[in-house]
Parts: C-alpha cells; structure tokens; sequence
C-alpha cells in the first residue's frame, strides 16, 4: 500500500513537471505578434506571400497565450499538490521567523 502511494506521487510529479516544462516551451517557441505604435507589424515571415488577416493571427496568438496559461497552471497546481505540505511547513516557518524578528 505504501509503495503505490509513492508511486503515484512520483508519476504525479513527473506529470506536472512535464505539463509545466511543456506550458513554457510553448510560450517561449511562439512567435509572438509586435505591435508598434498600437499597431501590428506583420513581418514577411508571418505573410509568407499571403494574404493576412489580423483577425486570424490575433486569435492564433490568444489560443497559444491560452494553451501555455492552461499547461502552466496545470503543472504548477499539481507540483503544489505534490509538495504541499513542505510549502505550507515552509510558509509557517517563514512566518514564525519573521515575527520573532519584528519584536
């Protein structure tokens, strides 16, 4: 019974690394969209001989901004899932020091 819940913790924390590796690979691989002046600069990467459409590359942009938000988040509620307790031991301790210093 005891080895299954390590197991499962470890897979919980591989899983939400993993997810949360996987949110800021995201985000940092997207092209991300310039704005200059409160406009947006469309480089001839983004055209590639087509017709644009602002419309399409700022809903592209908001569901890349979206995937990586939800991967991210994802990952880090899980890691604090994982970890909880050692946070909260941690934040209590931190808080206990920093009164006993105020004093």
């Amino acid at each position: 019974m005891f080895r299954a819940h390590i197991g499962a913790r470890r897979l919980i924390i591989i899983v939400s690394r993993t997810l949360f590796a996987l949110g800021l690979a995201v985000q940092l691989s997207s092209p991300c969209l310039p704005i200059k002046d409160g406009e947006f600069v469309i480089t001839q990467a983004m055209a590639s001989g087509q017709t644009v459409s602002p419309v399409a590359l700022v809903a592209r942009e908001r569901k890349t901004q979206m995937i990586s938000v939800v991967l991210a988040v994802s990952g880090a509620l899980g890691l604090v899932v994982s970890y909880g307790r050692s946070f909260f031991l941690y934040w209590i301790l931190l808080g206990s020091f920093s009164r006993s210093t105020d004093d």
